[in-house]
């Protein structure tokens, strides 16, 4: 559900001619917050809390229709929430630096809201991963110090406008 805005926003914006939005620190930035999330949150999780014998099947499927239109759904929506939140912070007359810190925070605080819906808080992971998110957000970008990825200034080369 994450992985859909931040590869969408990666192709949408530049194509449609706005400053680049991911510098390379922006993606290890995200793939910090995004991987320790699924891993111990969702790994302690089982769909009835416990594990059961499936009979083989004929049709393997990962996820059913149903599910595959929820998840389409949640990433559009959060691309589009970010596309809005890039494009206003870029039409008030803020740099770059704030319209990247603004989608990244959306991005982030999704994934915070995600992780809530999907996990319920039930594990002890779930707490604690959301909490540190929540304060590397506050850290990062509330604050207006240099520690969070949107803060970091871009290199003002031609090629990164």
């Amino acid at each position: 559900m994450i992985h859909l805005p931040l590869v969408l926003m990666a192709a949408i914006i530049p194509l449609a001619g706005y400053p680049m939005l991911y510098l390379p620190v922006h993606i290890v930035w995200l793939e910090l917050i995004i991987h320790p999330t699924a891993l111990p949150v969702f790994q302690e999780m089982t769909v009835d809390g416990e594990l059961t014998y499936q009979p083989p099947s004929q049709e393997l499927h990962f996820f059913t229709n149903w599910q595959w239109f929820v998840i389409a759904l949640a990433g559009l929506t959060v691309t589009a929430i970010m596309t809005f939140a890039y494009i206003r912070s870029l039409g008030e007359g803020y740099e770059i630096e704030h319209a990247r810190a603004m989608a990244l925070l959306t991005l982030t605080a999704a994934s915070v809201g995600i992780t809530v819906m999907l996990s319920g808080l039930r594990s002890r992971a779930a707490w604690l991963i959301t909490a540190i998110t929540i304060g590397l957000d506050w850290i990062g970008f509330v604050t207006g110090s240099n520690t969070g990825a949107g803060r970091i200034p871009a290199p003002r080369a031609a090629a990164f406008r």
